[in-house]
């Protein structure tokens, strides 16, 4: 066997185990079903096909073997291409880094022009066992501008909670006591000072129901109430700081 014909066998063979393994990840990971499938078909083709040439009865079949490989490899970058539309920057990106499509994925795109018009740095791009992250090096997110529960928050209640109850200051909360009491938190942090009215209004929960919680959170020495009756409003303590690290 010559070299050119045994580059093509192993190429194609290593091409078909990168559609297997892609297949995978999409089914599983992104739950796609559909263009998956025309891929993982097509993709193995090729290499099935050249496998197939070497032993054609003649050198007309060894081309025509040949050139429905080529037909296969032309649909399988169709495929590619049409995976990379739905403005999934991951998965285009995965197949502009491996030479699979010409242009990446318009999500892509979008992300690195828009860091490009602030000033930032482009974003970064890795790929670990079969998960793709993301990373925007000279973005800072600042705590208030992040809508969801930091796992310093929760881990802070939590301790002061079980404090309590060792103490005997309060009795055993429910999960979602407790979750409405991490949220009451988050949303002082953000906010810096806030009455129990806007706490209410701005986590849409009852009055009386926020009253309970915020009465939890001041006994175990969680949050604190600063300043007049009429401009004043609460605050996290220095302990509760010291615990979230916050």
């Amino acid at each position: 066997m010559s070299e050119k014909k045994g580059a093509i066998l192993r190429q194609s063979f290593g091409f078909a185990v990168q559609v297997v393994n892609l297949y995978k990840y999409l089914v599983v990971e992104r739950k796609e079903f559909v263009l998956s499938k025309q891929l993982l078909r097509s993709g193995t083709a090729v290499g099935a096909l050249v496998r197939e040439a070497q032993n054609a009865e003649s050198k007309a079949d060894f081309i025509h073997k040949l050139g429905i490989a080529q037909k296969e490899c032309d649909e399988s970058i169709y495929w590619l291409e049409l995976l990379s539309i739905p403005v999934n920057p991951d998965i285009a990106h995965i197949f502009f880094l491996r030479g699979w499509i010409e242009k990446i994925g318009i999500g892509t795109v979008k992300m690195i022009a828009h860091c490009k018009d602030l000033g930032f740095k482009p974003p970064v791009w890795k790929v670990k066992d079969n998960t793709v992250s993301v990373t925007f090096p000279d973005v800072a997110v600042p705590f208030n501008f992040n809508e969801g529960i930091t796992e310093g928050i929760t881990e802070g209640i939590t301790k002061m909670i079980d404090e309590g109850i060792t103490e005997g200051l309060i009795e055993g909360i429910t999960e979602g006591v407790k979750e409405s009491m991490i949220q009451i938190v988050s949303l002082i942090l953000t906010e810096k000072s806030i009455r129990a009215s806007e706490i209410a209004e701005k986590l849409n929960k009852p009055y009386k129901t926020l009253e309970r919680h915020i009465s939890l959170l001041k006994q175990i020495g969680a949050i604190e109430y600063i300043g007049s009756k009429r401009a004043g409003g609460y605050e996290v303590s220095e302990d509760f700081k010291k615990l979230s690290g916050k």
